[in-house]
């Protein structure tokens, strides 16, 4: 899929954890031209911080910091990365990570425990340790040198994604949980579900 804006990039969006640096997707450049890479900051100081940093390694010219993209856009901004990067150092889900795989990318980002209650290393993702950025960055070029685990990190990711994470299935676990926080017997089956009453 052509990519929107023309250069190899993915989207900002607001995530619910705190990144240390930025928020990245990386696209797999051809054997004679290096990767390509966007990143977003939380606040000015931060795009600059990264915009500087990517100047002083020559990387410039394949670093692009972006502004917010309306969420219609991000499936298009999602279908054009071959890798989705979070490197967080506190996340409490890591939401964009979901994304990502619901959209078959291959995720690498850090082994929070939030994130590994979705992610399993080597399964549907990679995971990297927190605060190793070399550990962070062995585990992107795995994914980008290697097309047949990008394809199978991906697809596997999208599959559990679907599984996990349809509607349906967080209303089963929803009412679970309402179950037992009330101490409630739960019906055997979903025929027998009747509405959860704390009266009486």
């Amino acid at each position: 899929m052509d990519n929107p804006t023309g250069r190899d990039h993915a989207p900002d969006r607001e995530s619910d954890g705190n990144h240390s640096e930025q928020q990245r997707t990386a696209r797999c450049g051809s054997a004679n031209r290096r990767p390509t890479g966007s990143t977003r900051g939380r606040s000015g100081a931060e795009k600059a911080g990264v915009r500087n940093r990517a100047s002083e390694l020559g990387l410039d010219d394949r670093v692009v910091v972006h502004g917010a993209v309306p969420h219609p856009e991000l499936p298009t901004y999602y279908a054009s990365a071959d890798v989705f990067c979070l490197p967080s150092h506190n996340e409490s889900f890591g939401m964009a990570n979901v994304e990502a795989m619901a959209a078959g990318l291959p995720v690498a980002t850090t082994s929070l425990e939030d994130i590994r209650t979705y992610l399993t290393n080597g399964h549907n993702g990679l995971l990297a340790r927190v605060g190793d950025p070399r550990d962070l960055a062995d585990k992107l070029a795995m994914v980008l040198e290697n097309p047949q685990l990008r394809r199978q990190l991906g697809q596997q990711a999208r599959e559990d994604v679907r599984a996990t994470f349809t509607w349906d299935e967080q209303a089963r676990r929803l009412e679970r949980f309402c179950y037992e926080t009330f101490d409630l017997d739960e019906p055997k089956s979903t025929r027998e579900s009747q509405p959860i009453s704390t009266t009486g």
